[in-house]
Order: C-alpha cells, then sequence, then structure tokens
C-alpha cells in the first residue's frame, strides 16, 4: 500500500471529515468494498463524503444516526459518491450492490453506499 493510501485507489484525506477536524475511522470493510466497486467500474470514483464528526454531520443536515458518522469508537461504512463524468446512473447503482453494498440512497448528483446488515434504498 502506498503511504497515505488506505487503498490502492482512495487515499486517507478522502476518508477524513470535510470540516477539518480529523476524524476519519472508516470499517476496512467498507473500504474494501468501495476498492471493489471502483475496480468493477473500471473509472475513478469521487468521494463527496466519508466519515464524519457529530458537529459536521449535523452541520450537513445528516441523519442523527447516520451511517457517516464516525469517532474512535465508532467506524463509519458510509460514502457519498459520484462516477467522474456522469450524474447517478444504474450502472453505479447496480456495481455497488454487486461489490456486497447494503444500504443505497439516491440523490440527483451522487448516490449513498453503505455496508448495513440488511438491504435498503431510499431517494433524497
Amino acid at each position: 500500500m502506498r503511504e497515505g493510501y488506505v487503498s490502492k485507489n482512495f487515499t486517507f484525506r478522502e476518508m477524513t471529515c470535510k470540516c477539518g477536524c480529523g476524524t476519519r475511522n472508516v470499517s476496512k470493510e467498507a473500504i474494501r468494498k468501495l476498492q471493489a466497486l471502483r475496480d468493477t467500474l473500471g473509472a475513478p470514483v469521487v468521494i463527496n463524503s466519508a466519515a464524519r464528526c457529530a458537529r459536521h454531520n449535523k452541520d450537513v443536515g445528516g441523519a442523527p444516526k447516520s451511517r457517516h458518522l464516525s469517532s474512535p469508537t465508532q467506524e463509519s461504512d458510509a460514502f457519498d459518491i459520484a462516477l467522474v463524468g456522469l450524474t447517478t446512473s444504474d450502472k453505479l447503482i447496480n456495481a455497488a450492490l454487486a461489490v456486497g453494498f447494503r444500504g443505497i440512497g439516491i440523490a440527483h448528483t451522487f448516490i449513498h453506499v453503505d455496508d448495513r446488515p440488511e438491504f435498503t434504498h431510499w431517494t433524497y
């Protein structure tokens, strides 16, 4: 693994809370699935959001029990992602399901994927 990377194509920086607090406790299994998704698609995946601290999650309107929430004792297993050059597409959603993500949220410009125990989906 290259220094600064959590997988072949994704960096620690991409996993870190966007508010600048440094929070980035992300499930290794979720990162493995994210890399598998990128490999399946054969194209770069943009991470709009991965781990979030409680304050940032609240500031962006995240659910109180969001799967993005991360702390030293809580792993995030969620990503808001987009495929480079595309808005939300069936290809991206189908590939996310194929690699094992079970939570799928569909928005206009991104999809949310997470590693919850049972399949569920929604729209924003």
